[in-house]
């Protein structure tokens, strides 16, 4: 039985043959959604505390009674964190779910043959990508501004570890090529894309 932490470093280190093993027997449903959790809630707190750390230097450049500063620093880091933990738990697993549905939908459509619960099995294993983002919030929590910089580069490559795997676990699990797979897997970013825009001309309208 391989454990959790050598499939975590196996998709980060040898994708292909970690993305094949997980979907013939290695990958378990639960575990899945224990590695969505568990990276959405590393990374929003994360994020929580860089930004609490930010709202604490940048509060004694505003005077205010002593009683609010006291009061702000006693609920506002609580506040914020609880906020940001629970956006990130929340968004991530939306994205976990549907977006695993638009995507085998997708794959379905190009041809695929498999099985809705293999393509959100895989789905949730690749949010270890967010593993460079939480390098990335060592640095900010070291040098904001070099991190913030360092967290612009290291998104995009998360974005793109994603995707990679996810199209490596599409095409294995639905027999399709790896091209096809891949146009799945940004069906999901595209949908996302079209419902912004319609809510933005929408409100434009209202």
């Amino acid at each position: 039985m391989i454990r959790t932490i050598d499939k975590i470093g196996g998709l980060l280190v040898k994708p292909e043959e970690t993305v094949t093993t997980l979907l013939h027997g290695a990958g378990r449903f639960a575990e899945s959604i224990f590695i969505v959790v568990l990276f959405s809630a590393s990374f929003s707190l994360s994020v929580a505390l860089i930004i609490t750390r930010l709202v604490s230097a940048v509060l004694p450049l505003f005077p205010m009674p002593s009683l609010v500063t006291q009061l702000t620093h006693s609920y506002a880091a609580p506040a914020i964190i609880g906020s940001i933990l629970m956006i990130g738990l929340t968004h991530d697993l939306i994205n976990f779910f549907v977006g695993g549905l638009v995507t085998h939908a997708a794959a379905r459509l190009l041809g695929g043959a498999g099985e809705l619960s293999q393509v959100l099995l895989i789905n949730g294993y690749t949010w270890v990508s967010l593993t460079f983002m939480l390098a990335g919030c060592i640095v900010a929590a070291l040098n904001f501004l070099a991190g913030i910089l360092v967290l612009v580069a290291l998104a995009l490559l998360t974005w793109v570890w994603h995707i990679y795997l996810f199209s490596l676990g599409v095409s294995e699990s639905h027999g399709i090529s790896t091209g096809k797979a891949l146009l799945a897997v940004l069906s999901w970013d595209v949908a996302k894309v079209v419902v912004l825009v319609a809510a933005i001309k929408i409100l434009e309208v209202v």
